[in-house]
């Protein structure tokens, strides 16, 4: 099994980046991240160089070749959607099927949710 493709804690954290992408983050930061752990391990998959090429999400989840897992409660999801809202990402309010006011709040539930942005997207600036 490759690593933190079940792992929650797991270094790749893979399938907390492919529930993000599209939603969460940009294709251009599913690329930085891919780069950035290019640069942090040295015992990567070889799939991952194949992910640099990918130019929309769908292409993204294909190189990968499986569908990585990753288990997020419902409110945990829900607040990964606030998280898109204060990144500016989804501008629209009802964009998902729970409003922006919703999901802003299950966001202040899941603390750990950001956390988890934080861990793996350490690039990536949150707004205040």
């Amino acid at each position: 099994m490759i690593k933190g493709t079940k792992n929650i804690n797991g270094p790749f954290q893979l399938g907390f980046v492919v529930i993000c992408i599209g939603s969460i983050i940009t294709i251009e930061e599913a690329h930085e991240w891919v780069y950035y752990m290019i640069k942090k391990h040295d015992d990567l998959p070889p799939y991952f160089y194949y992910l640099m090429e990918a130019s929309d999400v769908r292409r993204f989840r294909e190189a990968i070749g499986f569908r990585p897992y990753y288990e997020l409660k419902d409110d945990e999801h829900n607040a990964l959607l606030g998280l898109s809202y204060i990144r500016g990402i989804s501008k629209e309010d009802g964009e998902f099927n729970i409003s922006k006011k919703a999901a802003l709040n299950a966001l202040k539930r899941n603390p750990q949710v950001i956390e988890r942005f934080k861990e793996v997207f350490p690039f990536i600036d949150l707004p205040e």
